[in-house]
């Protein structure tokens, strides 16, 4: 979809909304305008007359008719998500404005649903900003809702999996499927649909579509021309690639490989058993994040609890309601709070953990089906866990729900 946007720069300053001040983008941030009915164009004024009080703004607003104004360059600090809704956000909160790109989005009624066209819209804007600055669309896209605790954008707040499929389908327009590639000359050994299942799982590549039909032996050409029918990669290739390293940093700055250390020795080797060895370290990998994701949420709790964590998430895993892989089912936007805040990466699993998880995964399961858990500490009335899910028990500091 071709990207019409109009520039209405707010004047410097708008009643604050414009500071000027620069910022860094890590991410994007959605909203809903709370205002049914209204235009981008209303919105987009109501920013420049300073009527929202102490300066607010966003980058973008993203009309009914799937018209996006741009409000504020890309480069500069807009106010749309500074104010925390619950001590949860506080500390996130002061910091959001100069880490975020705030993006808008009208709304035909109090629903806050947005329309087809409005969406379609969000959706390109959203891969196009994500293209541009590397962005991962199932990592750094994120509600009003999950930088401050506010109920924005409304609709999708109260509908997460509408939210999940409208921020897949942002991925799906960054990485769009293409058609199966002629195999290569000599076909040894061909990339099987499970086998790229389990290198997505954990990872290593971002997109099977490149893959597909793709060898073992001569898969470097194959790949390369695959992603380059879908203008992705740059001049280096116009005129072939024979060194690994070139090749290799092409293939991770257009984001189709994330790792160079498995590619490099399949290309070197070339054979049908590095790619057992392969899968049997994807394997390993998928362990060690459930290893780290129990060890982040449950490390402190006894082995029933941290056993409850891989419980659900493996339940989601089964859930059609849910990405089918570890992996994404861990990394889902929004889904996992150490992901966000940080734990994930610190975590150490423990041998408690580690021993915990061999019992999950051999089928030791107390969950009761339970797909959702949260800290009871935080499971006030007014909570979304509270107010929409069924309760089934409570176990150490989590409250379990489906």
């Amino acid at each position: 979809m071709i990207l019409n946007i109009i520039k209405e720069l707010l004047t410097l300053g708008a009643k604050h909304g414009r500071t000027g001040q620069p910022m860094t983008s890590m991410g994007i941030v959605v909203h809903y305008v709370g205002n049914p009915g209204s235009s981008a164009l209303a919105n987009r004024n109501y920013f420049e007359s300073g009527s929202g009080g102490n300066g607010v703004s966003a980058h973008y607003i993203v009309g009914l008719n799937g018209e996006i104004i741009q409000c504020i360059p890309e480069n500069e600090r807009a106010m749309h998500a500074g104010k925390s809704y619950g001590a949860k956000w506080e500390a996130m909160a002061k910091t959001n404005n100069s880490r975020f790109i705030g993006i808008e989005v009208c709304h035909p009624d109090s629903g806050g649903k947005f329309s087809d066209i409005t969406q379609k819209s969000l959706v390109a804007l959203v891969a196009d900003i994500c293209q541009r600055y590397k962005f991962n669309p199932l990592k750094d896209v994120y509600r009003h809702y999950d930088v401050c605790g506010k109920a924005c954008p409304l609709f999708y707040v109260n509908n997460p999996a509408d939210w999940a499929k409208l921020v897949q389908d942002v991925n799906v327009a960054l990485n769009p499927p293409v058609p199966a590639s002629t195999p290569a000359k000599s076909t040894v050994f061909e990339l099987s649909e499970s086998n790229l299942k389990a290198m997505q799982d954990v990872g290593v590549i971002n997109s099977p579509n490149y893959w597909r039909g793709v060898t073992i032996v001569e898969y470097l050409d194959a790949l390369l021309s695959n992603a380059a029918k879908d203008g992705v990669l740059d001049k280096r290739v116009d005129n072939g690639v024979k060194d690994i390293n070139i090749a290799l940093k092409i293939l991770k700055d257009a984001g189709i490989a994330n790792t160079s250390d498995y590619w490099r020795n399949v290309i070197e080797k070339g054979t049908v058993e590095y790619l057992d060895d392969l899968l049997m370290k994807i394997a390993e990998k998928s362990r060690i994040v459930l290893e780290k994701i129990v060890q982040a949420e449950a490390g402190s709790e006894d082995e029933k609890g941290m056993i409850l964590v891989v419980n659900v998430i493996m339940n989601r895993v089964e859930s059609p309601n849910f990405p089918d892989s570890i992996y994404d089912v861990i990394f889902q936007p929004n889904q996992f709070e150490p992901t966000r805040n940080g734990a994930y990466d610190r975590a150490a699993p423990s041998e408690k953990v580690k021993a915990a998880v061999d019992k999950a995964l051999n089928g030791i399961n107390h969950s009761q089906g339970a797909l959702y858990f949260r800290t009871i500490k935080g499971a006030t009335d007014d909570c979304w866990h509270e107010r929409t899910l069924t309760k089934l028990f409570d176990h150490g500091c989590h409250r379990f729900y489906e």
